[in-house]
This record gives structure tokens, C-alpha cells and sequence, in this order.
């Protein structure tokens, strides 16, 4: 009898797993086809003059993404301080997070506006300068301040603390996410990209449905239930073969990628200085994939624990069969973002 009741536990509802796996389709789809145009953006991916007819949807490329920005935003506030519970907590923590990170976002996006050559093509203590210079203290002492004004701000309103930090740390991972798309997409191109939100999607989907097939012992019961053992190795084993795939077929062997005239001699030898372009980048890209892909379910995990402290199984409802905005992207904020800056050490430091 229990076994009877097991296996009907582990039988997946039909209209919930089609609706999912629909709703993934469209995401997925939808995202390949906005993010490919952007891709030509790079110089590594043809000459300048088939850039220039790209321009505009440059512009229309950074908008979006600036609007995903903004709902991001809208929806973590919505979620701990819904708008009908309390109004007043509600618009200011909006609009206050609104203002600052979007004028923060339109400073990045001017940055990739008015030069368009990719930093990997500059030489090695521009690239260097990139990472170590005034401008990135100053931006570190302007978001330090913002945060103590905004934390007061909260208090002064009797605003939980700990909503106030939620909605903050949420705020600078979307802003670093988003921004990890801008650089991945533009400085490496569509294949580069691909590679982290296919394997991203990889995990998500084998885990899922290792857990449901094979799970048996919880792990990590206190942030998220449904979490299994053997969907949490399944996942990470299967991102992990299909990024080895996906990189070595279509990243390092394909001059989509910026990747490929990395490791093409010809192309370092039209460079002035290559001394920071490495000898081995693919043992080193491999074992940044290996963190990027264990870095997933952690993802997952914590933005799942931030929706068990408040008792909620979704952020929204904007996404049939997933919920919210960030119950979709939860992994991916963690992976684009680690990979983006593993790259930008590996290559330009």
C-alpha cells in the first residue's frame, strides 16, 4: 500500500508538466532570438561595417534589458512588500530601487553605446584599468551610501530589515546578472552566451526530473523540500557533460566566439601586446565551467529560501507553471554572473 501511494506521489501532473514545459519552450526561444542580433555587435564576429546596420537594435537590445532590470526590481518588492498590504512601504522601496539602479544601469549601458570595440581586443593594462580604476572606486563608494540612505530610509518607514536587505541584495544580483549578459553577449558573442544558458537550462531541467524519478533523501530540506540527492548530482552531471559538448564543438572551434581567435595564432599575432593571452584558456574556461555549473543550485537554494521565510511557494504568477520572473531565472542570475567575471579574469587580468 505505501509503495502504491509512493509511486503515485512520483507520477507527475500532466497539465502542470505541459504547461512548464511549454512556458520553458517560449522563454527559451524567445531569449535565443534577442540575444542572437545583439551578438553582432562584436568585432570578432565580422568587420564594423556589418555592425552598422545593428545599431538601432543596439539600442533596443539595452532598453529591454533595462525594463528587465526594472521588473526585477518590481517584482522582489512586490513580493515582500506587497503593494496591497501596505502602499506606502511599497512605492518607496520602488521607486527609491527603481531610480538608483536604473541610472546605475544607464551608465553601463552608455559605456557599451559609445565603444563598441570589445575589451578583449585592448591591450593588457587597458584591460587591467578596466578592473582597477577610479571609476570603479567611485561607483563602489556611490553604492555603499546608497545602501546605508536606503536602509535608514526603511527604518524610518518601520519597514522589516529584513525586507529592506532582501530587496537590496535581489537588486544588485539582477543589476550584475543583466550586466553579465551586456558583456557575455557583446565582448563574446551568441555561442558564449549560449553555452552558459543552455547549461544552465541543462541543470534545472535533469535535476528536476532526476528528482522526481530517482529522488529519494531531501537535501537541503530547510531551503527547499523538493531538493533530492540524486537530482542535485544528476543536474550538476549533466550540465557538466553538456557544457564539455557545447564548448568544445561550437565555443572554441567556431569564429562566432570570440573564444575561437583567442586561441587562433593567427589573430594573436596581429596583436601588439598577447602576453595576457594565455597558452592554456581552455583548461581554464573547463574549470570555470565547473564552478559556473555547481554555482546553479545554489542559485536555486537561495532564492527558494528567501520564499520559505515568507511562506511563499512563487515570487508572481507572470509565468505559467513557474511563477515569477526570478522563480525562472533564479539559477541563471548565479551562473551568467560567475562565469562573466571568471571570464573577465581569465582573459583581460
Amino acid at each position: 500500500m505505501e509503495n502504491e501511494l509512493q509511486l503515485k506521489n512520483k507520477k507527475f501532473p500532466k497539465k502542470e508538466l505541459i504547461v512548464r514545459i511549454l512556458t520553458a519552450t517560449v522563454f527559451i526561444v524567445v531569449t535565443i532570438l534577442f540575444l542572437l542580433p545583439a551578438s553582432y555587435i562584436n568585432f570578432g564576429s565580422g568587420s564594423p561595417n556589418n555592425i552598422n546596420s545593428f545599431i538601432k537594435y543596439d539600442y533596443f537590445f539595452l532598453t529591454i534589458l533595462g525594463l528587465l532590470l526594472g521588473y526585477i526590481i518590481f517584482e522582489i518588492v512586490n513580493f515582500t512588500s506587497p503593494f496591497k498590504k501596505d502602499r506606502r512601504i511599497f512605492l518607496v522601496n520602488f521607486f527609491y530601487l527603481e531610480i538608483v539602479f536604473l541610472i546605475l544601469y544607464g551608465f553601463i549601458a552608455a559605456y557599451f553605446i559609445i565603444d563598441y570595440n570589445p575589451l578583449w581586443a585592448k591591450p593588457n593594462l587597458e584591460a587591467q584599468d578596466f578592473g582597477y580604476n577610479n571609476d570603479i572606486n567611485y561607483l563602489l563608494i556611490y553604492l555603499f551610501f546608497f545602501s546605508i540612505i536606503y536602509l535608514l530610509i526603511n527604518v524610518g518607514f518601520s519597514n522589516e530589515i529584513k525586507d529592506s536587505m532582501i530587496n537590496l541584495i535581489v537588486s544588485y544580483l539582477g543589476l550584475l546578472f543583466i550586466f553579465s549578459i551586456i558583456f557575455l553577449t557583446i565582448c563574446f558573442g551568441f555561442t558564449v552566451i549560449l553555452l552558459v544558458m543552455l547549461t544552465t537550462t541543462f541543470i534545472d531541467i535533469f535535476a528536476y526530473f532526476g528528482g522526481k524519478i530517482f529522488g529519494k533523501e531531501k537535501i537541503f530540506a530547510n531551503a527547499s523540500p523538493n531538493k533530492t540527492y540524486a537530482g542535485f548530482l544528476i543536474g550538476l552531471l549533466s550540465g557538466f557533460l553538456f557544457s564539455l559538448f557545447f564548448y568544445f564543438v561550437f565555443v572554441a572551434n567556431m569564429e562566432s566566439s570570440n573564444l575561437y581567435f583567442l586561441n587562433d595564432q593567427r589573430y594573436l599575432d596581429l596583436l601588439e601586446n598577447n602576453a595576457y593571452l594565455v597558452i592554456d584558456l581552455n583548461i581554464k574556461i573547463v574549470a570555470l565551467m565547473i564552478i559556473t555549473i555547481i554555482s546553479a543550485p545554489f542559485g536555486d537554494l537561495f532564492f527558494s529560501k528567501i520564499k520559505r521565510n515568507f511562506d511563499q511557494k512563487d515570487f508572481s504568477k507572470i509565468l505559467p507553471g513557474h511563477g515569477g520572473l526570478l522563480d525562472r531565472i533564479d539559477s541563471h542570475i548565479f551562473t551568467y554572473t560567475i562565469f562573466s567575471f571568471g571570464l573577465l579574469f581569465i582573459v583581460f587580468i
